[in-house]
């Protein structure tokens, strides 16, 4: 339901990070560290890029052109918030520097309805999802993340979320 990529191409160098000629990486790809490391090397630190896929029912909600970030800490941290919003509220989903622009989130009658927001014409894209799968799935996926950023040992600078993001994952990794 849920898989986290990393880039693995250097915009500003115009090569890939690793052997494998493909923009974006799997966590669970070996390489993925590597390609980690060189992106927060190119962002002083701060950010890590990549994207967040995430389907449901065979369809896809979260794409690769959709919900590319430049910061995978905010996304993950904004998705993480249904682990501990009970009310039925609306927030938002941020991708970093992606010109389709972000996604909202809401708790609807035992569901999550996502919006995907387009800044360019046409209608927004809504998805609803019921809201114990994509939790469950939410903390899964989100516990692996960080748990990635660990293992290979990621430096973020102090500046980064990385730190809120460690908060998060010591509540909910249980």
């Amino acid at each position: 339901m849920i898989k986290t990529f990393v880039y693995n191409y250097s915009h500003e160098l115009e090569e890939y990070y690793t052997v494998k000629k493909t923009k974006f990486l799997s966590i669970d790809d070996p390489l993925a560290g590597i390609a980690a490391k060189k992106i927060l090397e190119e962002n002083n630190l701060d950010y890590l890029a990549g994207y967040i896929f995430l389907s449901y029912d065979g369809k896809p909600v979260f794409t690769e052109e959709r919900t590319e970030t430049e910061c995978l800490l905010t996304t993950w941290l904004d998705l993480a918030r249904i682990l501990r919003e009970e009310e039925d509220k609306e927030f938002e989903i941020c991708f970093l520097d992606n010109a389709d622009g972000n996604a909202i989130i809401k708790k609807e009658a035992g569901n999550y309805v996502i919006t995907l927001q387009k800044r360019k014409q046409g209608p927004a894209d809504t998805f609803t999802i019921p809201a114990e799968k994509l939790k469950e799935a939410v903390r899964k996926n989100f516990v692996k993340f960080i748990g990635f950023c660990r293992q290979s040992n990621l430096v973020f600078s102090k500046e980064s979320l990385y730190s809120n993001a460690l908060e998060e994952y010591e509540k909910i990794k249980g």
